[in-house]
């Protein structure tokens, strides 16, 4: 693990703020980084495991290739912070309000930034570490290096096991509830199911990445049994489609849902990919194509209402 140490360059990514007057209205957009002012900068990640994410600080970490070197990086009001340099990892976690992420490899799990710690090496087969304000991080494991896998939950030094699914953990709030996307097409919040696809009338299958608020409420994306996909929400109850292709938007996914219930998806429109913040086509898009090509949305847990980040990843 490497002591943080400063980074004087920047990344394309832009950090927006929406006006009190409107939620999907007006936006500034600010440039956080981008290749031309990090010298050998090769490439900005942006899969799912590994792409930048916000807090509700405006927080932003993201992952850069140097070269043969990668960067895990912190940027906070500006100032930027290597928090790990060429660390082996295969999943970046959602970066926490305390400036922590969990970086996963298959036999590794650290906690890096301002929180720093490591899961025992009695544990392999790692993945998926997400971590919450409260440094709790949720994994998919295996323990004592025989058995099956399971998914586990590391607590002021005790770690427990909390579920024996088949799947993995998406994400863990301050309430210590982990959701957990099944192999099986079900999401799971800890021990309620919120979705199980095959039985149920209006989704076929669910997908990742999904979201999860304080609320215990979760996002995702979810093919519709009458065709198509829909950004669905549910919390044990009814299922709520926000959402879906089958109208102006021809393809749609990665949810983000914060703990007031707005949500921030990317679908695609005629005009290439897309950020709204709700079905209607012209009212709700925050950042169409014509920009520049948008290829991911993330948001903290609180962002989305007056003088609150998104974070865009995108080209310019």
């Amino acid at each position: 693990m490497t002591k943080p140490r400063p980074l004087v360059s920047l990344f394309v990514s832009c950090v927006l703020f929406a006006p009190a007057s409107s939620f999907a209205g007006q936006y500034v957009f600010t440039k956080i980084s981008d290749q031309t002012t990090i010298p050998g900068a090769s490439a900005f990640r942006q899969n799912p495991d590994d792409g930048p994410t916000i807090n509700d600080k405006g927080d932003v970490v993201y992952v850069v290739d140097v070269g043969a070197v990668t960067l895990v990086v912190l940027n906070s009001g500006g100032v930027e912070t290597v928090l790990a340099d060429n660390v082996p990892f295969t999943h970046v976690s959602p970066v926490n309000n305390n400036g922590t992420v969990v970086l996963t490899s298959f036999t590794s799990l650290v906690t890096v930034g301002s929180h720093q710690s490591t899961i025992p090496g009695s544990y392999d087969r790692l993945s998926n570490g997400v971590i919450n304000d409260n440094n709790e991080v949720a994994f998919r494991g295996r323990f004592g290096g025989s058995g099956p896998e399971a998914i586990y939950l590391a607590s002021g030094g005790t770690i427990s096991q909390i579920a024996a699914l088949d799947g993995a953990p998406a994400a863990i709030n301050n309430a210590g509830q982990v959701a957990i996307l099944d192999i099986f097409d079900s999401i799971v919040v800890t021990t309620t199911t919120i979705v199980n696809a095959p039985s149920d009338p209006d989704i076929g299958n669910v997908s990742g990445p999904i979201s999860m608020n304080e609320s215990g409420v979760v996002a995702f994306r979810g093919g519709l049994t009458g065709g198509g996909f829909g950004i669905v929400t549910g919390d044990g109850g009814p299922l709520d489609i926000f959402a879906d292709s089958r109208g102006d938007f021809t393809v749609i996914g990665k949810p983000n849902i914060n703990d007031h219930g707005n949500i921030t998806f990317r679908p695609n429109v005629a005009s290439g990919n897309a950020i709204y913040t709700g079905p209607d086509p012209f009212a709700d898009r925050v950042i169409g194509a014509g920009v520049f090509p948008v290829t991911e949305a993330r948001t903290g847990r609180e962002s989305l209402r007056a003088a609150s980040p998104i974070l865009l990843r995108g080209s310019n």
